[in-house]
């Protein structure tokens, strides 16, 4: 797996992780500071990902997102990506 940074003053302020999953790279960790949202830290965090992914081979990067998350899937489709699957989760009170 890799670990991607961005860092400020010392300071890690955003951060990525990619490994293989079926496959494929995936991305299993996207975030960035709240203060720190809005520079384009993410969309250069997911371009290290997919840099990444397709050094070590990998024909696509895959990530899971809540599909009632507009921002992170407004992120996703401006670095290229698209929806493929869409899963429903079904649970019940015990």
């Amino acid at each position: 797996y890799h670990v991607v940074c961005a860092v400020e003053d010392d300071t890690i302020i955003g951060v990525a992780t990619t490994g293989p999953r079926g496959g494929d790279g995936h991305v299993g960790q996207l975030g960035v500071l709240s203060q720190h949202r809005g520079r384009g830290l993410a969309l250069a965090l997911l371009q290290e990902c997919f840099r990444r992914d397709a050094a070590n081979g990998y024909s696509a990067t895959t990530l899971t997102v809540d599909g009632e998350n507009g921002t992170a899937r407004r992120l996703y489709e401006k670095a290229g990506m698209r929806v493929t699957r869409e899963y429903r989760r079904w649970e019940r009170d015990v």
